[in-house]
């Protein structure tokens, strides 16, 4: 029995990397996740209660709380049996749920920041995803990918790499302390 076994897998309607998309794809993928947001947030909500972990609304979120989403997330992670660093299928959508959970923190504690498709770059692995951008910075194009980093992160950890202890705030905090930044 896997602690997933209640959760709702999110069908984002189209398969593969979303970089390889047409951009009209790419564009209705996004607008499909930005208005499944609130049903996304409640089925991890859903999840993490079942965890015995609190989640609040993301702009009432603490450190602790998030430490303690990390922890159990670290704890939990399954791997795909064909591979010792990929994750079980049903991990990527809980990553893409946990990733829109710490953007909307990441977003309701900084300053100016919003939800993007983003499109600066066709060669970075987030293009045409769905990413945190409006950071004051001289790169435009500067933005943040909750849930790509929170892959990176659950990959490096199957494979016994070294994950700070507390990668999803320190990824706020980062994200946070940019957004108020003033590089021009």
């Amino acid at each position: 029995m896997s602690i997933l076994d209640a959760y709702e897998i999110y069908d984002p309607g189209v398969s593969g990397l979303w970089k390889n998309l047409s951009r009209g794809e790419a564009a209705r993928a996004v607008r499909r996740l930005l208005a499944d947001r609130p049903r996304r947030l409640q089925e991890l909500r859903r999840l993490a209660e079942r965890a015995e972990i609190e989640l609040p609304e993301p702009q009432d979120a603490t450190d602790g709380q998030l430490q303690g989403l990390s922890q159990w997330f670290f704890a939990n992670l399954e791997r795909d049996g064909r591979s010792s660093a990929r994750l079980a299928p049903a991990w990527y959508s809980v990553v893409s749920d946990m990733g829109l959970y710490v953007g909307e923190v990441i977003i309701a504690r900084g300053s100016g920041l919003e939800w993007r498709m983003f499109t600066g770059d066709r060669r970075s692995d987030s293009y045409q995803e769905l990413v945190v951008m409006g950071f004051p910075v001289a790169n435009k194009n500067y933005y943040v990918n909750p849930g790509f980093v929170l892959a990176d992160l659950a990959s490096a950890h199957l494979s016994g790499a070294f994950v700070s202890e507390d990668p999803i705030v320190d990824m706020v905090r980062h994200a946070v302390a940019t957004s108020h930044s003033e590089d021009d």
